[in-house]
């Protein structure tokens, strides 16, 4: 045995001192996580990119559009929580999925936020949604139905959205009206327009943007001026640009996406599965490690007593069952049980100097000392390090010897679990059997087990 500390040996004991370390710190280190989580975690796990919003790095997303209009000093804003009250800039609703949505117990319309706004004094822009992506990927139109619900109700309600007859993906070079933000060239595929309402920005076929009377609702009819794939072609940045800077008179703008479904979940299965959700699971793996590996030792004594194991000394039968079990060499053997001798006496002892073996073996030795006795313990334990086959077992007889001298006959043949009276053998003046170190032969004044 290598341990130099008793609580290593302690037959109870659940963990090692390393063990416990390692335990300790692990759960530190979850703990400063989980607090790290609280405070930094909207900065660490980002909601997760819709196909189509300021998230999103795919072709209907708006991810390129939005950092460019940081890098031309427009300060950008991604709004995701569901109270609009103190947004005072310009508030971009782009490509809502839906008209309206349920947050925080709560449900929240397109159109009654846009009239609140408007009659506060606040600018509204309503990107309408041109492309859907299907179950398996594929992109198509979107359905008409949407458009009409995201404009009914608004200022602009009476706008009607038009496209061309046949769907295609190939570009169109468009050349806008004169104007406030204009003549500007696009190359947009299949554009929609908007008409019935007074145009900002205007095309052969209708508006691609439009206010209403106030100036305070605007409606962007064709959002590939704002998608990833699309904002670097011909005017679009710049017309964005030119758009929230000339239009809107703001160098600051917010995009919603709420309406992305960018709200918190209530579901424990999304909740555990994501960061920071997932360190909560990872305490409960702690905890589970921690009570199977409590599980392994058994805490206190016995429920039932075991049944004793015959006359024969009850140390030396278990030291022989050790070495019969892990088929160890004496040489190895006698150190063992040299250091189990040592660390016995220190206890029947009631020492408490000593927390290294070494310490507690000069503690004994000063025991020994003091009833005039030779101190040995210190020496057999530095002997023990160095014994071979041929010195091993007179070193475990030695140290039998000296516990017994300095505890007494009476109190080392006591059991030292319980403390309770020593086996003695047939015969009323037989005298106390001693444990006595392992022999390469059985005594003959000891019977074996019983069977």
């Amino acid at each position: 045995m290598s341990g130099n500390t008793e609580n290593e040996n302690a037959p109870g004991a659940a963990f090692s001192d390393r063990a416990r370390t390692l335990v300790i710190v692990v759960a530190m280190l979850s703990l400063f996580g989980t607090i790290g989580a609280l405070v930094f975690g909207r900065q660490f796990a980002p909601p997760p990119a819709e196909p189509r919003d300021s998230y999103g790095r795919g072709a209907l997303g708006h991810r390129a559009w939005l950092e460019t209009m940081r890098a031309l000093d427009v300060r950008v804003v991604r709004w995701t929580q569901p109270d609009y009250t103190n947004v005072s800039a310009p508030l971009f609703f782009i490509e809502p999925d839906r008209a309206e949505t349920e947050a925080s117990g709560q449900t929240l319309r397109i159109a009654d936020i846009v009239n609140e706004r408007t009659a506060a004094g606040r600018i509204t822009v309503l990107v309408l949604p041109k492309w859907t992506i299907g179950m398996i990927g594929l992109v198509g139109p979107e359905l008409p139905a949407l458009l009409r619900q995201l404009l009914d109700g608004t200022p602009l309600g009476q706008a009607q959205v038009h496209w061309p007859p046949a769907i295609s993906r190939e570009r169109v070079a468009i050349d806008t009206a004169p104007g406030l933000l204009g003549p500007r060239h696009l190359e947009l595929p299949w554009p929609q327009t908007m008409t019935n309402a007074t145009a900002v920005v205007e095309g052969p076929d209708g508006a691609f943007i439009a206010r209403d009377s106030t100036s305070r609702f605007f409606v962007i009819s064709d959002p590939d001026l704002l998608h990833n794939f699309d904002v670097q072609r011909a005017d679009h940045a710049a017309l964005s640009r030119d758009f929230i800077s000339l239009a809107l008179h703001a160098d600051t703008i917010v995009v919603d996406e709420i309406f992305h479904e960018h709200i918190e979940t209530r579901t424990l299965s999304e909740l555990f599965a994501r960061f920071p959700g997932i360190l909560a699971l990872a305490h409960g793996g702690i905890v589970i490690l921690i009570v199977l590996l409590m599980g392994r030792k058994r805490f206190g004594p016995p429920a039932v007593e075991a049944a004793p194991y015959g006359r024969g000394p009850r140390e030396v039968i278990e030291v022989a069952a050790g070495v019969l079990a892990s088929g160890q060499k004496v040489e190895r053997l006698a150190p063992r049980y040299i250091e189990h001798v040592i660390l016995d006496t220190h206890r029947r002892l009631g020492l408490a100097e000593g927390k290294t073996i070494a310490q507690k073996a000069v503690a004994i030795d000063h025991v020994a000392q003091r009833r005039g006795l030779t101190p040995d313990a210190e020496r057999l334990l530095a002997n023990a390090a160095s014994a071979s086959r041929d010195t091993a077992l007179a070193l475990a007889n030695r140290a039998n010897r000296f516990r017994a001298s300095l505890l007494g006959a009476h109190a080392v043949g006591a059991r030292s679990a319980g403390g309770k009276s020593p086996v003695r053998s047939s015969g009323a003046s037989a005298p106390v059997t001693t444990p006595s170190a392992p022999s390469s032969a059985p005594s003959s004044t000891n019977r074996s087990p019983p069977a």
